[in-house]
C-alpha cells in the first residue's frame, strides 16, 4: 500500500477510518490525512476535490462524508 498511488492510499485509509468509527462521517482534516499518508496537503486536496465531484464524499468543515462507500472499495480493488 505504501507504494500505491494517493488515490488507493487515501481510499484505504478513509475506508479503515469508516469501519473502525463505524459511521460514514469521519473528523480528520487535510492536513492530518497528508501528514498520516505521508503526501503533501496539496495532493490530498486535488484528489478529494476530484471525488466531491464524482459524488464520493462531501466535506462539511473538518468533516469528511463518505456517501458512495463502494466506490471507494473499486478503487482499493484496482491494485488487489
Amino acid at each position: 500500500m505504501l507504494n500505491a498511488p494517493i488515490d488507493i492510499q487515501l481510499a484505504f485509509f478513509l475506508l479503515n477510518l469508516s469501519e473502525k468509527k463505524a459511521s460514514d462521517t469521519i473528523e480528520v482534516n487535510q492536513t492530518s490525512l497528508a501528514n498520516y499518508i505521508g503526501k503533501s496537503r496539496v495532493a490530498v486536496w486535488k484528489v478529494l476535490k476530484e471525488w466531491r465531484a464524482e459524488g464520493i464524499i462531501a466535506i462539511n468543515k473538518r468533516s469528511l462524508i463518505i456517501k458512495d462507500i463502494e466506490k471507494l472499495r473499486r478503487k482499493i480493488k484496482i491494485i488487489n
